[in-house]
C-alpha cells in the first residue's frame, strides 16, 4: 500500500515537471529575446560627401546619439516598422506618446521618451536615412526644448545634406528657445565656425562665456573663442583671450604656445606695417607730383 499512495503522491509533480520541460524543448514556443546592444556610436560622417566638414570640425561631428546614452549593454525598445516612422515628425504626431508612457523594453525595463528617439536617431544615421534622424531629433526637441545637444546634431546633419536654410532655421529656434543658455550659444558658435560664418562664430562664443555659470572650467571655450576671433581678424581681442588663459593656467603649454605664435603674428604684421607706410607716403607724393605736372592736379 505504501508504495501505491507514494506514487499517487508524487505522479502530479512528475507530470507537470516533464510538461514544463516539453513546453522548453518545443522549438516553436516563443521565448524571451535577449537584449539587443545598443548601435556602437563612431565619429559622425557626413551624409553627402560634397558637404562633408573636415576632421578639424570633429567636436561639431559627434555621434548622434546622445552623450552618455546608447550603452552596449543597454536594452533597446524593438524598432517600428517604416509606416511607423513616417510619423516621426516635429509637432509629435497622433501617436505620439505621452510622458507617463515610457517604452518598455523586452525585459520590461523602461526608458524615458527622449531617450526613445535618441536611440531610433542613431538608428537611422546608421541606416544612412538622415531625414528620418532628423525628424526623431525634432520629435526631441518638441518633448524637450532645453536639449541644446540634439539642436546641434539636427542642424550638423541638416546643413551636411546641403539644406543649410533649414540647417539655420533649426538652429535660430534652438537659439529662441534657450537664449541664455551657453551650451546653446557655444553649439551655434561651432556650427558658425563649420560655415566659415566666422564674426558669428566669435560672437556666439562671447555670449556663451557670457552665459556660463561663475565657477564652471571655460579655458576650451575661451581657446575657441581666442582661434574665432583671430580667424574673424579680430586680432585685439585673439591676443587678450590668450594673455588672460596663460595669467590664469600658467603651467597650461597649449595657451602659452598660443600666446606666442600670435604675439609673433602681430609683430610681423606691425613691422611690415611700419615699413610700407613710408613706401606708401613717397609714393603718394610721387603720384602728385606726376599729376601736377600732366596738369591733373
Amino acid at each position: 500500500m505504501k508504495p501505491l499512495i507514494l506514487f499517487a503522491l508524487l505522479a502530479p509533480a512528475s507530470f507537470a515537471i516533464t510538461s514544463t520541460l516539453v513546453a522548453h524543448a518545443d522549438p516553436a514556443t516563443p521565448r524571451t529575446a535577449p537584449p539587443l546592444a545598443a548601435p556602437s556610436m563612431e565619429a559622425k560622417a557626413s551624409p553627402n560627401t560634397a558637404h562633408a566638414p573636415n576632421t578639424a570640425a570633429a567636436p561639431k561631428a559627434a555621434a548622434a546619439t546622445r552623450k552618455g546614452k546608447g550603452s552596449a549593454q543597454a536594452p533597446m525598445v524593438p524598432a517600428k516598422n517604416d509606416a511607423e516612422a513616417e510619423h516621426d515628425h516635429e509637432g509629435m504626431p497622433e501617436h505620439a506618446h505621452d510622458a507617463d508612457e515610457s517604452n518598455a523594453t523586452p525585459f520590461g525595463l523602461k526608458e524615458s521618451n527622449t531617450d526613445y528617439f535618441w536611440r531610433r536617431s542613431d538608428q537611422a544615421f546608421h541606416d544612412g536615412d538622415y531625414d528620418r534622424a532628423v525628424a526623431n531629433h525634432k520629435a526631441i526637441v518638441a518633448l524637450d526644448p532645453s536639449d541644446t545637444e540634439s539642436f546641434g546634431v539636427a542642424t550638423w546633419l541638416l546643413w551636411s545634406m546641403g539644406k543649410k536654410d533649414e540647417a539655420n532655421a533649426h538652429l535660430q529656434r534652438g537659439l529662441k528657445l534657450n537664449p541664455q543658455s551657453a551650451d546653446m550659444w557655444d553649439t551655434a558658435a561651432q556650427q558658425y565656425d563649420l560655415e566659415k560664418r566666422l564674426p558669428e562664430a566669435r560672437d556666439a562664443y562671447v555670449n556663451a562665456l557670457k552665459f556660463t555659470p561663475a565657477g564652471e572650467n571655460t579655458m576650451m571655450l575661451r581657446r575657441r573663442l581666442a582661434h574665432a576671433a583671430e580667424k574673424a581678424g579680430d586680432k585685439t581681442l585673439a591676443l587678450q583671450t590668450w594673455r588672460d588663459l596663460v595669467k590664469e593656467f600658467p603651467n597650461d603649454p597649449v595657451n602659452r604656445n598660443n600666446l606666442t605664435r600670435e604675439e609673433k603674428a602681430q609683430t610681423v604684421v606691425a613691422s611690415i606695417g611700419n615699413f610700407i607706410k613710408p613706401l606708401r607716403l613717397e609714393i603718394g607724393a610721387a603720384l602728385a607730383g606726376i599729376r601736377a605736372r600732366l596738369g591733373l592736379a
